[in-house]
């Protein structure tokens, strides 16, 4: 079982309350809850077993770390360049030579932060007999039956930032330059 953390593209999800969190949701509080198991990275939204959350064991139980005054940042830039040159002979017997040269570039960025006072991470480590439980949730086991191959992901680890800012800025621009070579 491999962990993977990522940020959600929807921001607007509201997290479980911390009591919930603590004690291992039920899967009604909250759209994402520790425990939910979805098909793939791209259909978070829609859990498997929504309102059906194999209870925690005693010993699964989740743990608690917080980060304060935790900043990110996200810049991507893309440059596309273009170089064309070319040379010719003019005058051979006096070695002239005349050549011209293009160069296109257009650049794109765009840049995201985020700020918040406050980061509250929440992990459970699900035991092996918990995830063969969870394989048999009646939801689940609904959607595996006939498959040969199939993979699943399970929510361990939830990430809620409060009281935050978040910006984001683009800029664009484009260079041309021509020369000429005698």
């Amino acid at each position: 079982m491999d962990k993977v953390w990522f940020k959600l593209r929807q921001t607007h999800y509201p997290p479980p309350p911390e009591t919930a969190i603590l004690q291992g949701c039920t899967g009604a509080e909250a759209p994402i809850c520790l425990g939910h198991v979805v098909e793939d990275l791209r259909t978070i939204d829609f859990a498997l077993n929504a309102d059906t959350i194999a209870p925690f064991p005693g010993r699964m139980s989740v743990f608690k770390t917080t980060r304060v005054d935790f900043e990110w940042d996200d810049t991507i830039s893309k440059i596309k360049r273009l170089d064309q040159g070319a040379s010719a002979p003019v005058a051979t017997a006096a070695g002239v030579t005349l050549g011209g040269s293009i160069k296109l570039a257009f650049s794109n960025s765009v840049c995201n932060h985020e700020s918040y006072e406050k980061l509250d991470m929440y992990i459970v480590q699900p035991t092996q007999s918990y995830v063969t439980d969870c394989l048999e949730v009646k939801p689940i086991a609904t959607h595996l039956q006939g498959r040969r191959r199939w993979s699943l992901f399970m929510i361990t680890g939830l990430c809620v930032a409060r009281k935050g800012i978040a910006s984001s800025s683009e800029s664009h621009g484009r260079e041309l330059g021509l020369g000429v070579e005698a």
